[in-house]
């Protein structure tokens, strides 16, 4: 094993900096340390032991002539790890994602993975090179299918606000498509990126705010492109409306742009007055390929651990999700409602029961929404189409319990997503279910 040392090893007494050395050197020495590490891992006897003080010397001296003092080893290995010689891997549990697929109600879905483990960061980058891989897929079907139509080719994507979603992104823009997962972007399509429902901007909100994730995954297309086939649209709307009001805020020219793409149905009337030959629009049509969602859970109840049985009552713990406290921050008696209405969880901020049908949100007799650019038909519409997307992506998490959302999302009566990407312990819990 490699054992530590604290004592220095430098013979000058000179504290080694790896940042003042020239970038070729700093190149040079990582990989001299990566094929050292590699062959002392790759050694079936174990023994003598490999110190850092040893391996530190042993590359000081290929690459520096010189010894370097061991206390530089966490600097260097921190750099062989950010500049992707060494990687942090994910493992798939196959048959777990089988078992899952057998339950009733998931044979449908079309894909099921099951990351081991719970890390967040491999979680992360599974989901986010599922994520790639099927939008290259749906862009070669497009390709292929409109053959002469250019427009029709455009890949749509769309994203949903959350925690686990924005985690996503961040894993797809910290891969290089074409060396870490072998994408060829060269024959990607144009790309649209829509934002698809609201989120606060706060500072906790925004790392999941899909506005800013739609920009920054257009930015990184163009990028891995080396040219400009991207565009975002943000979405901006109030995030919280009447739902007598929703049609006046569809019709508003910033949510209309997106609607147009997302769910044309709601702004038909505009839509028929600008192009006089469309007729008419099928109330679950889009032009969305691929949705990327997370779902959202409540906070976990329990019993009180009172005595007085007629006076104890469940008590909550755990944050619940981004739509439930949203809700009370807006003045919803959310346990109230979520009795009456018998609710499990949200997806794409909106309320579901068990058996996937909506569920209101209601004030003072007033119904309200959280406003979105896509409404759960259209999530059901295209999970039932083989040639379009909509991936759920779930991790468990401390006082979190989000297997009632999950198993709403897919249920027989209405399906919202096609595939689904989950940790271990949340595969479990759900097989379990």
């Amino acid at each position: 094993m490699i054992m530590g040392n604290s004592k220095a090893n430098s013979e000058s007494g000179e504290k080694f900096d790896y940042y003042k050395l020239p970038g070729f050197k700093q190149r040079k020495l990582l990989e001299c340390l990566a094929k050292k590490i590699e062959k002392f891992l790759k050694t079936s006897e174990m023994k003598p032991k490999f110190s850092t003080s040893q391996i530190m010397d042993e590359v000081g001296l290929e690459v520096l002539e010189k010894s370097i003092d061991s206390r530089a080893f966490g600097t260097v290995i921190k750099n062989l790890y950010s500049e992707g010689y060494i990687r942090l891997g994910y493992h798939l549990l196959s048959k777990l994602a089988d078992k899952l697929h057998a339950k009733s109600g998931f044979g449908k879905l079309e894909k099921i993975l099951v990351v081991a483990g719970s890390d967040a960061v491999r979680f992360a980058r599974a989901a986010g090179e599922d994520f790639i891989n099927r939008l290259v897929e749906i862009s070669k079907y497009k390709r292929d299918r409109y053959k002469n139509s250019k427009d029709e080719q455009i890949l749509n994507i769309g994203l949903i606000s959350g925690r686990t979603t924005g985690s996503v992104i961040r894993a797809v823009l910290k891969l290089d498509w074409k060396k870490d997962i072998g994408i060829n972007v060269d024959n990607l399509p144009y790309v649209r990126v829509f934002s698809l429902n609201g989120c606060l901007t706060l500072p906790a909100f925004l790392s999941g705010n899909s506005s800013i994730l739609a920009y920054e995954l257009n930015e990184k297309i163009n990028s891995e492109a080396g040219k400009n086939i991207a565009q975002a649209y943000g979405l901006s709307a109030p995030l919280l409306v009447k739902n007598e009001q929703l049609e006046h805020e569809d019709h508003a020219p910033q949510t209309f742009e997106i609607l147009k793409f997302t769910e044309p149905y709601r702004v038909r009337s505009k839509l028929q007055n600008n192009n006089k030959k469309r007729k008419s629009y099928n109330a679950n049509e889009t032009k969305l390929d691929i949705v990327l969602a997370g779902v959202g859970e409540l906070p976990i109840r329990r019993e009180s651990k009172s005595c007085d049985k007629l006076t104890s009552e469940p008590v909550t713990s755990g944050e619940g999700s981004i739509f439930y406290n949203l809700a009370k921050e807006f003045g919803f008696d959310m346990d109230k409602i979520i009795s009456a209405e018998h609710i499990v969880g949200d997806i794409a901020f909106t309320a579901i029961r068990s058996d996937g049908e909506s569920a209101k949100l209601c004030k003072n007799g007033t119904e309200y929404v959280f406003y979105s650019a896509v409404q759960l038909p259209i999530l059901e519409a295209m999970a039932a189409d083989k040639n379009k997307s909509v991936i759920l992506v779930a991790r468990d998490d401390e006082n979190k319990y989000k297997v009632p959302a999950i198993y709403a999302s897919i249920a027989e009566r209405h399906r919202y997503a096609s595939r689904l990407v989950l940790d271990e312990e949340t595969a479990r819990k759900l097989h379990r279910y």
